[in-house]
């Protein structure tokens, strides 16, 4: 079947053209956001690798923390600890990346009369990752006690109960992500983005 044809004079496909191009070039400049982030934790992944294989024969703290989760309640316990640390900090995951937002946009904007020549208008981004931060710590503390499971018990109820609650943390640390490669683009490719709705949070049901 021949595709019809949407375009119908040169005018019009010249500008669809040209619309196709900045959408591209849009979703290229995400993506190199995007790119950079993954780039900036890979490096700090492979810094903390590197300690950890220089630990001494003793055992690393990590070991350590591994061998006081002995039973399966250790574990349990320790993925329902770093669940609730997690609502304490972020109650509702839509709300709580609306707040950083915010707190991010607040630092666009200086009050200080001294110091209005200072143009911060692409804001602090360390209010981000700093939030990006703070429930990583609390995914890797859940993380420990799902993988005791799986290395003890193998993939059993448990495991899949411990597997939802990180798959949470991992999904707000996602939208979080998301807001961070947007704000690196700058301030106007953010506003726009959260005019159109589309910030990963966004999506979310207004109840979650």
């Amino acid at each position: 079947m021949v595709r019809p044809t949407i375009h119908k004079t040169p005018a019009a496909k010249l500008e669809a053209s040209k619309a196709k191009r900045r959408n591209y070039y849009y979703r290229e400049a995400i993506n190199e956001g995007r790119r950079k982030h993954c780039a900036k934790r890979a490096r700090a992944e492979s810094v903390e690798e590197e300690d950890r294989s220089n630990v001494v024969e003793g055992g690393s703290d990590d070991d350590d923390e591994l061998s006081d989760l002995s039973s399966l309640a250790d574990c349990i316990a320790t993925v329902t600890y770093a669940k609730d640390e997690l609502l304490e900090l972020v109650g509702s995951p839509r709300a709580f990346v609306s707040t950083v937002l915010q707190e991010f946009i607040a630092t666009m904007y200086d009050t200080d009369v001294d110091s209005m020549e200072d143009d911060n208008s692409d804001g602090d981004l360390s209010v981000i990752e700093g939030a990006i931060a703070s429930v990583e710590t609390i995914h890797e503390k859940g993380h420990k006690g799902q993988a005791r499971i799986y290395e003890t018990w193998g993939v059993c109820a448990e495991w899949y109960a411990a597997d939802e609650v990180c798959k949470g943390m991992r999904f707000v640390i996602t939208m979080l992500e998301d807001l961070l490669c947007y704000a690196m683009l700058g301030a106007s490719d953010l506003a726009e983005a959260h005019m159109l709705g589309e910030l990963m949070y966004q999506k979310l049901d207004y109840n979650v």
